[in-house]
């Protein structure tokens, strides 16, 4: 932290000779410190402090080669990536979407599948290559997730790796609503409204799916009972928990079918 002493030693140094100090304490990449030394003479006197302010510097490993690749058959993104040999050596490797670390201390040779990336946009992904100095180097990859024929998405499962795509008349509707309630105070002739903090939103997703195995991989999101996460075209990404599908069922062979999901979102 700023202003912090890490280390503080004294040497009896004879007159006129060079001196090299070694610090014990551990520094970090990118940090600035700022080094002080007084001399004291035989008679006790100190002389004024004399700083020197340096940056430290640690020698990047190798940079990350990598890759990006969307799907739009489960509107994933695979990224690929390698660390070339190099000093320093890279000991592991992070990926990261914007602010969210997708993985880390991975091996330097591999893949990692983003299964939820905001789609309609194009994603910026950086992989990071670590020594252990520790120090960094950063790779920016981008992909765009727009698809040819957009869709509203449902993931859900460990790891969201269950999917369910709703491709025909898409169709979102939203309903949000505050806490609040009405207390009657004596002398008052109407009730006294109060909002708490939370606002909770509801959502009903609909469209036409044309084969059972679409209404199945529906149903698996929902037997799975985990939370959910919606996307669509637009960017949006809610967190949910899902109910339904309401479909056509029993009797009827129709190959395409209107099928809807009602969801809360989650915090």
């Amino acid at each position: 932290a700023a202003g912090t002493v890490l280390e503080t030693a004294s040497e009896l140094i004879p007159a006129s000779e060079l001196v090299t100090h070694a610090f014990k304490a551990t520094i970090e990449d990118g940090a600035t410190y700022v080094v002080g030394l007084q001399v004291q003479s035989a008679a006790g006197l100190w002389s004024p402090e004399a700083t020197k302010s340096l940056t430290a510097a640690f020698v990047k490993p190798p940079f990350p080669v990598a890759s990006a690749v969307f799907s739009e058959a489960d509107a994933s993104v695979t990224l690929s990536f390698s660390v070339p040999d190099g000093t320093p050596a890279a000991v592991a490797v992070e990926v990261w979407r914007g602010g969210v670390r997708l993985a880390g201390g991975l091996p330097t040779v591999g893949t990692v599948v983003d299964r939820i990336p905001p789609l309609g946009q194009v994603v910026e992904y950086r992989v990071v290559s670590i020594s252990g100095l520790p120090s960094a180097a950063v790779t920016v990859v981008t992909v765009s997730t727009v698809e040819a024929e957009p869709k509203l998405w449902l993931n859900g499962g460990d790891g969201f790796v269950l999917s369910a795509s709703i491709e025909w008349n898409p169709e979102a509707s939203f309903d949000v609503s505050v806490e609040q309630v009405g207390v009657r105070f004596a002398g008052r002739e109407y009730e006294v409204p109060f909002w708490g903090e939370g606002a909770e939103r509801q959502f009903r997703i609909s469209g036409v799916v044309d084969s059972t195995a679409q209404v199945a991989a529906i149903e698996a999101l929902v037997s799975a009972r985990n939370t959910a996460c919606y996307r669509d075209p637009d960017g949006r990404r809610i967190f949910c928990r899902l109910d339904g599908p309401k479909h056509a069922a029993g009797w009827t062979t129709a190959v395409v079918k209107p099928v809807s999901v009602e969801a809360r979102q989650v915090s």
